[in-house]
């Protein structure tokens, strides 16, 4: 785990410190400069952990911000948003030709026929998204807001297959028990509807992607 942060301040307004003086001879004035290998080290309070960070720093000096959001950009590649969409749109369809309701195989339904088509229209422009950050990072350059485009496009698609899975299937789809026999798809949407909720939170909400796509895709002003 990598923690970024610190006391190192830029901003329009001067800031200042106030610090108690006085005076003490020079003899024993007790200095913290003149260790010499071998002396011996009394803490006279536990070690902050300003110390332990100092010592295992990741990047330059005053960057560390930049690392982390690196870091994320590389996170947000998205591309498993991408493949479990792709499979659960095709276990709804195959579910939706196999299925009979009131008015005759789900399928045959054109509202939900509509929306499964639809759906794997999503799921391919999510994968030409992630594919994209993923040829990026294979030429060594660093995806920033394409990362983002991917992560909040991908993880609300996640939603979105999620909530019409639970809407097709009906009532049933609240039975979540993989083992259960009675549950349709193994209750995989059931499951998946309350996984992909924090989904659009980790690595970034979509409102940070956003405005990430806005400010350094789009250019636009910030405010």
């Amino acid at each position: 785990m990598a923690l970024a942060g610190g006391h190192s301040i830029d901003a329009p307004e001067p800031f200042f410190g106030l610090a108690v003086t006085g005076e003490v001879q020079e003899s024993l004035v007790k200095r913290n400069n003149t260790a010499q290998p071998g002396d011996l080290l009394f803490l006279t309070k536990p070690l902050g952990t300003g110390t332990l960070f100092a010592a295992d720093m990741m990047g330059e000096e005053n960057r560390g911000w930049y690392v982390a959001t690196t870091l994320l950009d590389f996170e947000r590649s998205g591309v498993n948003w991408s493949a479990s969409g792709r499979r659960q749109v095709e276990d709804l369809t195959a579910y939706a030709k196999q299925t009979h309701g009131p008015k005759g195989r789900l399928i045959d339904n054109p509202d939900l026929r509509y929306g499964l088509a639809n759906l794997r229209c999503e799921v391919e422009v999510s994968r030409l998204l992630s594919y994209q950050v993923v040829w990026m990072q294979s030429q060594g350059k660093v995806p920033n807001y394409e990362a983002s485009m991917s992560k909040a496009f991908g993880s609300e698609l996640g939603q979105r297959v999620a909530n019409f899975g639970m809407r097709m299937i009906g009532l049933g789809s609240q039975r979540i028990d993989a083992n259960d026999p009675a549950a349709p798809l193994r209750g995989a949407f059931g499951r998946a509807y309350m996984r992909t909720v924090p989904g659009t939170i980790a690595a970034g909400t979509s409102e940070v992607q956003r405005n990430i796509i806005a400010t350094r895709g789009l250019g636009l002003p910030r405010g």
